[in-house]
């Protein structure tokens, strides 16, 4: 039996302007928080929980408090942190409705610090910026150019500006000095739409490069004013560069370190802190790429490139006041996240002295995997193979498949009559789809876990015959099984998938009208 606590608005309003340790959590789907969401308030779909929520909130005693629409999913899921070790969980009571119902403030968009603190470095640093007419310009007079693209590696190859390269924002200050000083033209920083490309900009000028200057609107921009985008690019993996430029870079971050008090932890402290019962929220970060962590990385610390923890900071350093411990190879990338991080408002961060390189695996822990968290899946769950499933939709046998995943992946192919459950909404219309809690229960999502957590869920409630697809929807279609797109579905739930804005010329012109307006909203 689930029991809540509840916290109420006032109450919550209270703890925000108190600046009190806490972690507001909305459980809802990203695209109900991109719609809006309370300010200050971390992301995660109660889906995404078990796999999400210990990187985000390592200390397990840290308070929580729960947010949705209406405090029902909220409810719900109390239980299920519960189960996961967090013991000092609250709702707010009512949820989102009633905070806005109430009169209070809220925000919409995602990763609403980043993109207002990107606005409030367009202010204070004032980079230089140029439009997408002025570009398109220089590119018909032919005009030597060099344009960077400093987004993700993903996000470059699957559309980017004619004849860019790829140069993350965490990767700058090792790459873009030796281009400058080998390339005879003009270097131009950009992004998607605005943030990436103001801070790449920003950064290079405060290490000397006054030259440099960013694409106003990014590709959005070049989008909405005519022009055409370059789609399904090749990208290169991590360029090296020459010693001499190594070096140069490394005398370049250690400037910014020494003038900015960015502080250092040597190795025996932090050898000493692994060995330790840490009873606080500290994050341990790689900053390089991906290439890298996966080559090789020091085991305790999780990765995030240094250029996507200042893009998407609330979804990885929840707790404000913890403490990040950042590496790389030496400190030159770990130094440049460092820093911008402390201009953020992040006052307890710490670079590791001389980085990686002068780490001895005699003395740490060295992996080459992607740390995973534990999930404690419920014992002896019923299993059911994808051809043992077949059989029984071809014998007509009476049972209900459910499908618990996203509404993407659900359109985009499902086993014939199952239905769209959300594992969000399982407690709340389970009842509604499968009256008779003797009857059989198929759940399925893509890769088995979620369904396999679900079966505690279904239990609790009184179902009695539940089982899961073994392997999930991966392994219905590694087998080649039949998938239709036809939905069954039997509710209307909130929109669960977040649509990029990229290519939409109307969600293009809000994003950037919003973006602009971020420093002002939050100022008032």
């Amino acid at each position: 039996m689930t029991n809540a606590n509840y916290i109420s608005c006032e109450e919550l309003l209270d703890l925000i302007t108190s600046s009190s340790n806490f972690c507001l959590l909305d459980i809802r789907s990203k695209a109900e928080f991109n719609e809006k969401h309370i300010l200050g308030s971390s992301s995660i779909p109660r889906s995404d929980l078990e796999f999400q929520l210990p990187r985000l909130i390592p200390y397990k005693q840290t308070k929580i408090i729960l947010n949705d629409s209406d405090s029902k999913r909220s409810f719900y899921s109390v239980a299920q942190l519960s189960h996961m070790g967090y013991s000092n969980v609250l709702v707010l009571e009512g949820g989102l409705d009633k905070w806005i119902a109430d009169g209070y403030s809220y925000t919409e968009g995602m990763n609403v610090p980043s993109k207002t603190f990107g606005e409030q470095v367009l202010h204070t640093d004032d980079p230089p910026e140029i439009t997408p007419e002025q570009l398109f310009e220089m590119m018909e007079n032919g005009e030597k150019l060099l344009l960077i693209d400093t987004r993700t590696p993903e996000e470059y190859s699957r559309a980017t500006m004619p004849n860019s390269i790829n140069i993350p924002n965490g990767e700058l200050i090792n790459r873009v000095p030796q281009l400058d000083k080998e390339f005879d033209g003009q270097i131009i920083i950009h992004c998607g739409g605005r943030t990436r490309s103001i801070i790449g900009a920003s950064l290079m000028h405060t290490l000397g490069y006054k030259d440099i200057i960013s694409l106003k609107d990014g590709t959005m921009g070049w989008l909405l004013a005519g022009y055409e985008l370059q789609y399904d690019n090749d990208v290169e993996d991590f360029v090296d560069t020459t010693l001499d430029f190594k070096k140069l870079a490394q005398e370049l971050a250690e400037n910014m370190r020494k003038q900015n008090s960015i502080q250092t932890i040597d190795h025996v402290e932090l050898k000493n802190l692994f060995n330790q019962n840490i009873e606080n929220n500290i994050y341990f970060i790689d900053v390089r790429t991906e290439s890298e962590y996966k080559e090789s990385h020091l085991s305790e610390f999780d990765w995030m490139a240094g250029g996507q923890l200042i893009q998407r900071t609330d979804e990885t350093v929840a707790m404000k006041n913890a403490r990040v411990i950042l590496v790389c190879n030496d400190m030159t990338r770990s130094t440049v996240a460092a820093y911008w991080l402390k201009r953020m408002g992040y006052d307890n961060i710490q670079v590791v002295l001389g980085g990686m390189n002068e780490c001895s695996s005699n003395e740490f822990k060295f992996s080459s995997e992607f740390s995973k968290p534990i999930i404690d899946l419920p014992v002896n769950y019923k299993s059911i193979s994808s051809n043992e499933l077949l059989n029984s939709i071809n014998n007509n046998e009476n049972q209900t498949i459910l499908f618990l995943g996203n509404s993407a992946n659900y359109n985009e192919g499902h086993i014939e009559n199952s239905y769209w459950l959300p594992k969000d909404w399982l407690e709340i219309y389970i009842e509604a789809v499968v009256p008779n809690n003797n009857d059989k229960v198929v759940l399925v999502c893509n890769d088995e876990l979620r369904s396999a957590l679900s079966t505690k869920i279904l239990e609790d409630l009184g179902y009695s015959n539940t089982v899961v697809l073994s392997g999930g929807l991966e392994a219905w279609k590694s087998n080649n099984l039949p998938l239709t797109t036809k939905s069954d579905n039997k509710y209307d739930y909130p929109d669960d998938v977040f649509v990029h804005p990229l290519g939409n010329r109307e969600l293009m012109l809000k994003y950037l009208t919003w973006e602009k307006a971020l420093v002002q909203e939050n100022e008032d």
